[in-house]
């Protein structure tokens, strides 16, 4: 599902409204004018290169999915594949044999590569929860969005003690349901909560002295920051790509 322009997905609402539309992806033929091509064991090329000669493509709208042709062996041919699926953020690369015939429920000639798998490729990073945002109308008083950042003084914090500074990178509503519901908990208080609440508001006049490239746009404005900056106050999450997941401060852990 994407818009217009190539690349820009969008949600389900934004296509009932008529601002978005599907995309229709093809990557193989298996039945063509009473053709059965699984029953043939049509080999992947042929299928390929049928689908190729019968699809007129309609760019954004009807697309046939990009293939390359590389050998199993050429290590640097499948890791230029894969860079590009890294920047495009995309889940990964689908491995298959040109020779192989369609085996239906059957993958023996498949393969997925996903850098999330791979070490060094898709490895996690360790973010601060260093602010949120607040929504309005029916989502007024809920956060529908967390901030998170990269702390810039690590080793000083660590060997001197010194109180840590940290840079905003992006926020995120992405967020599995019961760990959204305890971060909220969290950060604007509640009785299932002993500690007081991680964050405050934040005042759109006073910048705040240890967080560096904070937001101004009204998209992404912080309406609440972190309370506490010292030690391990701030909670630390680890970003996948896909989901938001960690641990809370052992001194705010909810029961």
């Amino acid at each position: 599902m994407q818009s217009m322009a190539p690349g820009n997905f969008a949600s389900m609402a934004a296509v009932r409204e008529g601002k978005k539309h599907l995309l229709v992806a093809v990557f193989d033929v298996l039945h063509l004018n009473g053709r059965d091509l699984v029953y043939e064991a049509a080999p992947l090329r042929a299928r390929e290169a049928l689908l190729r000669s019968i699809l007129e493509p309609i760019p954004t709208y009807v697309e046939v999915v990009p293939t390359e042709h590389v050998r199993a062996d050429d290590e640097e041919a499948l890791l230029a594949s894969l860079r590009q699926v890294v920047r495009a953020k995309q889940e990964g690369l689908v491995l298959k044999t040109l020779d192989s015939a369609y085996l239906p429920n059957g993958r023996a000639s498949w393969f997925k590569l996903k850098p999330a798998a791979i070490p060094g490729v898709g490895d996690t990073l360790t973010l601060g929860l260093i602010g949120a945002r607040v929504g309005n109308g029916v989502n007024a008083g809920k956060i529908t969005g967390f901030a998170l950042g990269a702390i810039q003084n690590r080793h000083a914090v660590a060997e001197a003690g010194e109180p840590p500074r940290w840079a905003w990178l992006f926020n995120t509503p992405i967020a599995p349901a019961p760990i959204a519901r305890a971060l909220t908990e969290l950060c604007l208080g509640s009785a299932a909560v002993e500690a007081a609440p991680l964050m405050r508001r934040a005042e759109p006049s006073a910048a705040v002295g240890w967080l560096h490239g904070e937001p101004t746009g009204a998209d992404e404005l912080l309406h609440l920051v972190a309370r506490h900056t010292r030690g391990r106050r701030c909670s630390r999450w680890r970003w996948s790509g896909k989901a938001l997941c960690g641990r809370a401060p052992r001194s705010a852990r909810r029961r």
